[in-house]
């Protein structure tokens, strides 16, 4: 049975491994609710966060596949239920008649909306929570002539007070030099044949 999965990915900063996840996925016919890269604890490390419905075994193999790409240091999964999850809207909403009768303003206060800058024709509020609550805000809104709308993609960490298993190794790797390479301090070292 299919569920939706927050797959968390830390990677190098690889060029074109945007497009080496994207063709894994559309090769295996997966569609994306949502995609986000961000820094996180690791430096210089980078973490995508990708949102899907699919089964149990589709995801385990996703996994093996994604964990195969140069780039990428480690791959997990989490169910709904493992992770908190946060989306950030912003939304301009036209200062008129329903403002006036204060009906989309109760409607801003009723799912936590801040205001970030009010003209004197529109006004832009923030609001934040979980995706569907965000998605059910765009519904109300557009009854109040929404001029614009624009959410970002998941954030998510797990409710488990643990590191994944293998971070503590990247960063012992990450910060660490090559030394078992008996030339690495030779880089300028030229070799000749006889």
């Amino acid at each position: 049975m299919k569920q939706e999965y927050t797959i968390s990915i830390y990677t190098e900063n690889e060029l074109n491994l945007i497009n080496k996840i994207d063709l894994i996925l559309s090769r295996r016919k997966i569609r994306t609710e949502s995609l986000n890269i961000s820094l996180n604890e690791i430096e210089k490390k980078y973490r995508f966060a990708i949102v899907l419905n699919e089964t149990d075994t589709v995801v385990k193999n996703l996994i093996l596949q994604i964990e195969k790409t140069v780039g990428v240091l480690e791959v997990y999964s989490n169910t709904a239920e493992e992770i908190i999850e946060q989306e950030t809207a912003l939304c301009k909403v036209p200062i008129a008649s329903s403002f006036k009768e204060a009906k989309a303003e109760q409607l801003l206060k009723e799912y936590g909306a801040k205001p970030v800058l009010i003209q004197e024709d529109y006004a832009i509020f923030e609001a934040q929570g979980k995706g569907q609550e965000i998605n059910n805000l765009l519904q109300e809104l557009r009854k109040y002539d929404l001029i614009e709308f624009v959410k970002t993609c998941r954030i998510a960490l797990p409710k488990s007070n643990e590191k994944p298993i293998g971070i503590l190794d990247i960063e012992k790797t990450s910060t660490q030099k090559h030394s078992n390479n008996p030339f690495s301090n030779h880089s300028n070292m030229v070799f000749e044949t006889k």
